[in-house]
C-alpha cells in the first residue's frame, strides 16, 4: 500500500469517509440521519457537501491528482458515494487514506 496517502481531515470528516464506505447500502435519509441525528434533512445534506468537497480537496492535497473521491449527486438530495481508491481504518485509531 505505499501508493496510498493518509487524508488530513477532521473527526466529523472521518465520519462521514468511514459512513460512505462501510454502508454502502444506507439510503440517503439514513445517511444523514446516521451521520447527523440532531439536524434537519436539510441542515445534514449541507453538513455532507461541505465535507464531501473537504474531503476531496483533502485527497487531492494529499494525492496531487485532481478528481473526487467522493462523488457527489447534485440531483439526488443527501447523495454520496466513496470510490475504490478510498480505504478506510477504523479499528483503534481510525484513518482513512487515498490513491
Amino acid at each position: 500500500m505505499s501508493n496510498w496517502q493518509r487524508l488530513n481531515i477532521t473527526d466529523e470528516q472521518m465520519e462521514v469517509v468511514a459512513h460512505l464506505t462501510l454502508r454502502r447500502d444506507a439510503t440517503d435519509a439514513e445517511r444523514l440521519r446516521e451521520i447527523w441525528p440532531k439536524l434537519t434533512a436539510a441542515e445534514a445534506a449541507g453538513r455532507l457537501a461541505d465535507a464531501v468537497d473537504s474531503i476531496n480537496r483533502a485527497a487531492t492535497a494529499a494525492t496531487g491528482k485532481p478528481g473526487p473521491v467522493i462523488a457527489g449527486n447534485g440531483s439526488s438530495f443527501g447523495s454520496a458515494v466513496a470510490t475504490p481508491e478510498v480505504y478506510v481504518q477504523v479499528m483503534g485509531e481510525p484513518y482513512a487514506e487515498v490513491r
